[in-house]
């Protein structure tokens, strides 16, 4: 593995609503500006459903983040 055996722990949520269809990563400028102002839109010590629930009220905020499934 890339980054080596063992130094991550690694979890499967199972939910019944699929959220695969959003990118939930941070892998560019372009990527943290859009944390950070969905962060800002959060009150302290929010929840991952919270910031679900603002950002796929704010699509605007997602924008290519979210993607059409084949």
């Amino acid at each position: 593995p890339k980054y080596g055996k063992g130094k991550f722990k690694r979890h499967t949520i199972k939910r019944n609503k699929d959220f695969s269809h959003i990118r939930w990563t941070l892998d560019t400028a372009d990527d943290l500006k859009i944390i950070r102002e969905l962060t800002s839109k959060l009150p302290k010590n929010y929840s991952w459903m919270e910031a679900l629930s603002v950002a796929t009220k704010n699509t605007k905020l997602l924008g290519t983040k979210v993607t059409k499934r084949k």
